[in-house]
């Protein structure tokens, strides 16, 4: 069994899959190979923490297994980590498959356990049969492009020393060194799609090439060497179209679709956040429809005029706040007002859209800061009817003349004294509060950006 050693001892050390004096955390779930590459790990000097799962989906049979690898762990003084779950339950909770489920137990599981006692690597045993079967599991259920990658030999913490190996050469060996371990009887069930695959495609396809198991190993690895291509070329792209906008990430629309990889690269950017291949579909078919809106949780992604928008919900945002006459400084969302009284003008004011002079024996106190609503409107400054009279304008109307993006719309706020609007903060001010001779005191605001903020 030398041969069959040298070949993992090799193959560990070119994939790097961990360093000499780490700590290692086998998943031992007391069957055929994991049972092998904790005897293999063994003989290498190498004493491995020990994590067990029982999916309570066997019966009996799970409890036999849980049992043993306690006795081994103990025989070996190794230390051992159990998980007893109902995965029926989370399965059904989750709206996951048994097989999802299982798997989504099993590695949150591990990393906890590798977190909270100092383990560096998780070490699984998976093998080059194991790899061939997801590479077709994920064909036949259409993963895209990384699904035919397959199993990875190393992904974060997990690291798979036995992907070099068939299924025959890991049988082999567990015979020839009289290996006890524990027999899953239901891994010839083919209701699972796997043992399917397993028992039934495999071995239809080997009869074409009997090296089968190697080969889609091969297709494996030159296929996570283009997904890395694609994924540098897809970073380089996004870095060129995105731009950061406080919490809103802002996608330029025309310099992505120039690219003949637009829809691979979007969706590379927006799966994460849970986004689906159809909404990808829909949001570059409709690019051109302005306010559509695709959502993912509380990720919404929203189509403007040049740009896509992808933000959150803002279940929580920014009610209201009172302003009292003595108040000197307003702390807001991304800005903060800075308040002073004059008795009169400075000899070089000048309005802004950032910076309002106010009657301010006019007001009604407390002023009131709200987000603006549909039926806001009020007297733009510098706007007249042909009469020579102030003209009145709805508040949506002059966002939209703005061309604010959806996001932009819904963080304008407005100031309000009684039920009569004064100015809306950042972009216009009301006609009737304009400064005339003969008046008293004024109230000047100026809006500042709040410390650290990426809004303004």
């Amino acid at each position: 069994m030398e041969e069959l050693k040298n070949k993992v001892r090799q193959f560990t050390a070119r994939q790097q899959l961990w360093l000499p004096g780490q700590q290692l955390l086998l998943a031992l779930s007391g069957g055929m190979d994991s049972m092998l590459l904790l005897h293999y790990l063994l003989e290498e000097g190498i004493r491995p923490g020990l994590a067990h799962v029982n999916f309570q989906l066997r019966g009996s049979d799970a409890d036999n297994d849980q049992s043993f690898v306690a006795s081994v762990a103990a025989s070996l003084q190794l230390p051992l980590y159990v998980h007893t779950e109902n995965t029926a339950a989370f399965a059904a909770k989750e709206h996951m498959s048994l097989e999802e489920a299982a798997r989504e137990i099993r590695y949150r599981f591990l990393y906890h356990i590798a977190y909270a006692h100092g383990y560096q690597r998780i070490l699984t045993a998976h093998h080059a049969r194991d790899h061939a079967e997801t590479i077709l599991l994920h064909q036949v259920r259409g993963s895209g492009a990384r699904g035919l990658s397959g199993i990875p030999v190393h992904n974060q913490m997990v690291v798979r020393p036995f992907l070099c190996l068939r299924k025959a050469e890991v049988i082999h060996w567990s015979e020839a060194v009289g290996l006890t371990y524990c027999e899953d009887r239901t891994n010839s069930d083919t209701r699972f799609a796997r043992n399917l695959i397993r028992h039934e495609v495999l071995p239809i396809l080997e009869k074409l090439n009997p090296g089968l198991e190697e080969t889609l190993l091969e297709n494996g690895r030159i296929q996570r060497e283009l997904q890395l291509l694609a994924d540098q070329e897809a970073d380089r792209v996004l870095k060129k179209v995105c731009i950061r906008k406080g919490d809103d990430l802002y996608i330029g629309k025309k310099a992505l679709l120039l690219h003949p990889a637009a829809r691979t690269i979007l969706f590379r950017l927006l799966r994460p956040y849970g986004f689906t291949a159809a909404q990808l579909d829909d949001i570059l078919q409709n690019h051109t429809h302005s306010g559509r809106l695709q959502e993912a949780g509380r990720f919404r992604l929203i189509t403007d005029r040049t740009h896509w928008i992808l933000t959150t919900e803002r279940n929580n945002q920014f009610s209201w706040h009172l302003i009292r006459e003595d108040d000197r400084h307003v702390h807001l969302p991304g800005m903060r007002l800075e308040l002073r009284y004059l008795t009169e003008l400075p000899s070089s004011w000048n309005m802004s859209a950032e910076r309002v002079y106010l009657r301010a024996d006019d007001l009604s106190y407390p002023l009131l800061i709200r987000p603006w609503k549909q039926g806001d409107y009020l007297y733009p400054f510098g706007l007249y009817k042909p009469s020579g009279k102030p003209a009145r304008k709805k508040v949506s109307d002059l966002l939209t003349d703005k061309k604010l993006s959806l996001p932009e719309k819904e963080r304008v706020l407005v100031l309000c004294s009684a039920d009569r609007i004064l100015w809306i903060l950042g972009i216009r001010q009301d006609e009737r509060t304009r400064i005339t001779s003969g008046t008293g005191r004024i109230l000047k605001i100026k809006m500042l950006p709040a410390r650290g903020s990426m809004y303004y």
